[in-house]
């Protein structure tokens, strides 16, 4: 990549979907990364033809690793092409933009997988899903401010649920601002919202602001999660740490957090994310085998084994990633 091309791909490519009907780009087990989250909603395929056998997934296929490649790119050249935020899309191809919810779900593409035979059929069948939403925090609700948003990349995506979230960096946040009623108006003023650049300070590590709240039709919350990238010695480096956890299995209806990352090197390039997780449900697969009358302690009809074989997910975690927050000194 060439300087010119570099400088114009962090112009005209703001964004990337990181969730849609097909599944999570996040990242992927085992690929440069031992996130156990990265296994979630997985097509198995290599690329829309390709089952992965036995052959290496390319690590440039995820958005996380897009992400460190853009910080070694601003090292060389002085312009990050992938400072990328999130939006998740359904991309469905059934013409129902924003219908997401797991118990209604009739396939992706029409006539080809409109029974619940079809949709259980194959792996690749079971393996999609209703597809994600794309959440914009702009000024109105309006066209302009809209794609205000988008372009600086304050946007956030889901896997199809309608949690809230909120995500700031800042060098002075306290750290019991989260119980201030203006909260939002302080992140604001002393900081930045998620896909922005965080200018650098000296002195001091970075603090971050993350709050959450459940979709009232969805479930509770689980847990949040910052998740880290930086260059060091030529290397790339992450960390995904769990900044606040719901008390009770049965989850909570709103997470927030102000923290610290202690372990900051003002030299190195850095971005940050925030991921929240809500706590487990039945997937669109478990609704379709209900659905058929199926029970795995009796005969199972042909061509439903999957419904009781382990081979296909039966719960969700749904969740949502927000745009980073990129760090450079």
């Amino acid at each position: 990549m060439s300087v010119p091309e570099a400088s114009l791909r962090s112009q005209m490519e703001p964004l990337a979907e990181i969730y849609q009907h097909t599944g999570n780009s996040e990242c992927y087990p085992g690929v440069n990364t031992t996130d156990e989250q990265c296994a979630f909603e997985k097509l198995p395929l290599d690329s829309v033809t390709k089952p992965p056998g036995g052959s290496t997934i390319p690590k440039g296929s995820f958005v996380r690793e897009a992400l460190k490649l853009g910080l070694r790119y601003d090292d060389m050249f002085g312009v990050n092409p992938y400072r990328l935020g999130f939006i998740g899309s359904t991309d469905t191809h059934n013409s129902t933009p924003g219908k997401t919810d797991e118990a209604t779900f009739v396939g992706h593409a029409g006539s080809k997988d409109d029974t619940i035979a079809e949709r259980l059929g194959t792996d690749i069948a079971a393996a999609y899903g209703p597809g994600g939403v794309a959440a914009v925090w702009a000024t109105a609700n309006t066209r302009d401010a809209i794609f205000a948003a988008l372009q600086r990349r304050e946007v956030y995506a889901t896997s199809g649920t309608r949690v809230l979230a909120r995500f700031f960096g800042g060098w002075s946040y306290a750290p019991n601002l989260c119980s201030n009623p203006r909260l939002v108006q302080i992140a604001y003023r002393d900081g930045v919202p998620m896909g922005s650049l965080l200018p650098a300070l000296a002195g001091a590590p970075p603090t971050f602001i993350v709050q959450a709240q459940r979709d009232p039709q969805g479930a509770a919350l689980h847990a949040v999660q910052i998740v880290k990238g930086w260059t060091s010695g030529g290397e790339d480096h992450e960390s995904v740490t769990t900044v606040v956890e719901a008390t009770t299995p049965a989850g909570s209806q709103t997470l927030r957090r102000v923290w610290t990352d202690d372990d900051f090197v003002a030299g190195d390039r850095a971005f940050y994310y925030a991921r929240v997780l809500e706590v487990a449900t039945p997937r669109w697969s478990a609704y379709d085998c209900e659905n058929a009358g199926v029970d795995c302690d009796g005969a199972i009809p042909p061509g439903l084994e999957r419904c009781c074989d382990g081979s296909t997910p039966m719960s969700i975690e749904e969740r949502a990633w927000t745009s980073p927050i990129w760090y450079a000194p």
